[in-house]
């Protein structure tokens, strides 16, 4: 084979051995590869495609396995080699690239404890795969069922000592759970603490010993010093002392690093599941696996190796910023942020997610949804999680300095223009032409007239209150 002399590339073994063959311009003879774009070299199409996907993509859209690459399900170099850098980065025994995406990820890791017949615990904020592959193994469920913290948030967690008294009620009554199940990291930006979780139960005499914990937000947190010794993969210690212990946990890695959509990861620790979940890949995951998906997985590790923690607490300190900005600047009054209550903050298993700020626009008496819809129409800035009154912005390793501006500037120019608003909300605005009201005496003016405002001004019309 060549050899990629780019000492960053060697960094990544999977990208490297694709890098090389990409360079060798092959002619397949096996199934249609994109590769070179002979398909589509003298296509109406072609222009498409490449506009669209790029040389560089469509080059790496190879079918090559076996001995010129390696086996996606039963490696033995490259993405053996991938793996195992990857499992040493998160402290995990052992670790499976998916390029299938999360859901994916959670059905092997599922199947892997061979549930059929058997009864777990799941917390009910857990992601609709989960729920449906449990539904799918003929498993009994009991669900832990959150408290409401923060209507305004969404934000909500379970407590501890029902948590623990549940199960060990069950158990009393019925044996170990099979399987519980954790939700990690919360949409919202919630955090458990899974070692302390862990461990606690245990220390209450609780028997069972299998946990899965969907990590599908919570890369980051392997790489905040504030929240990494609660990631599901630090059990190192309380394995120690109860050997039996197994703990699988996935993630979606295209949610947090530099990675293609569909990449995902399942991570173990524990005597046996290694073998369970290969063995579950193999059946559940397709034949023909990305290999653009596999590269950025293993260039997404590699750079978290060197730069994480930079990336992550730049990220941390963004949103801080942010915060900080619509505490202190006069022309950012009409927002605050919603802070974590006293039950939230005085709670031992759960933290809040630093890159991650709930912004409260309930001052302004315009609706979240409209304020969200006004930045990405006007401001070309999206967001997606709101609740009635409040925003959540996530500010992950892809943010620089002036993203944050840019979104400060926009929530400036939001609230000045609805203040400018409720100057004449009591009279009509009107636009010659047509002459048609587009408020009326007594109207809250959303987000959705100031918008209708500023297109009639665009095309020369006339708009005046009266």
């Amino acid at each position: 084979m060549f050899e990629i002399v780019d000492p960053i590339m060697q960094l990544a073994p999977i990208a490297n051995a694709l890098a090389d063959i990409k360079c060798r311009h092959l002619t397949s003879f096996h199934a249609l590869p994109l590769s070179h774009g002979g398909s589509v070299q003298n296509s109406m199409f072609q222009r498409s495609y490449r506009s669209l996907f790029g040389e560089t993509f469509l080059d790496l859209e190879q079918t090559i396995s076996g001995e010129h690459f390696d086996s996606f399900f039963f490696p033995k170099h490259t993405i053996r080699r991938g793996e195992e850098l990857a499992a040493e980065l998160f402290g995990s025994e052992g670790i499976l690239f998916v390029t299938t995406g999360t859901t994916t990820s959670n059905q092997i890791a599922l199947d892997a404890f061979h549930l059929k017949g058997g009864h777990a615990l799941v917390d009910r904020q857990c992601h609709q795969s989960i729920h449906f592959g449990l539904d799918s193994t003929a498993c009994a469920m009991d669900y832990i069922q959150p408290k409401e913290v923060c209507e305004t948030t969404g934000r909500c967690f379970w407590d501890l000592d029902a948590w623990v008294d549940q199960i060990l009620a069950h158990e009393k009554s019925h044996g170990p759970y099979d399987l519980i199940v954790l939700n990690g990291h919360s949409y919202d930006g919630l955090v458990y603490d899974i070692p302390f979780l862990i461990g606690h139960l245990l220390e209450q005499g609780a028997a069972s010993r299998n946990f899965f914990v969907d990590e599908a937000w919570g890369i980051g947190n392997y790489f905040l010093p504030e929240l990494a010794n609660g990631t599901a993969m630090r059990v190192e210690s309380i394995q120690k002392l109860h050997p039996d212990l197994t703990v699988v946990s996935t993630q979606s890695a295209h949610k947090s690093m530099s990675c293609l959509r569909q990449a995902s990861m399942i991570h173990f620790r524990g005597r046996h599941i290694g073998a369970n979940l290969v063995n579950s890949r193999f059946f559940l995951h397709t034949t023909s696996p990305s290999y653009p998906i596999l590269a950025s997985l293993d260039l997404g590790r590699a750079q978290l190796k060197i730069e994480g923690q930079k990336l992550f607490s730049n990220a941390a300190a963004l949103a801080a910023r942010f915060a900080a900005e619509i505490e202190s600047e006069p022309a950012l009054s009409s927002y605050f942020v919603n802070l974590p209550n006293d039950q939230q903050a005085g709670a031992q298993h759960v933290r809040l997610d630093p890159t991650k700020v709930s912004l409260n626009v309930s001052r302004l008496k315009v609706a979240a949804q409209d304020v969200k819809r006004l930045l990405y129409v006007r401001y070309g800035i999206y967001v997606n999680r709101i609740t009635e009154n409040s925003l959540l912005f996530n500010f992950h390793i892809g943010l620089a300095g002036q993203a944050v501006d840019n979104l400060l500037s926009a929530l400036k120019d939001i609230a000045a223009c609805t203040k400018r608003s409720d100057e004449f909300r009591r009279g009509f605005i009107i636009s010659y032409p047509p002459g048609v009201p587009l408020a009326v005496p007594g109207e809250s003016l959303t987000p959705g007239i100031h918008q209708q405002i500023q297109a009639n001004q665009n095309i020369g019309a006339m708009v005046v209150s009266v």
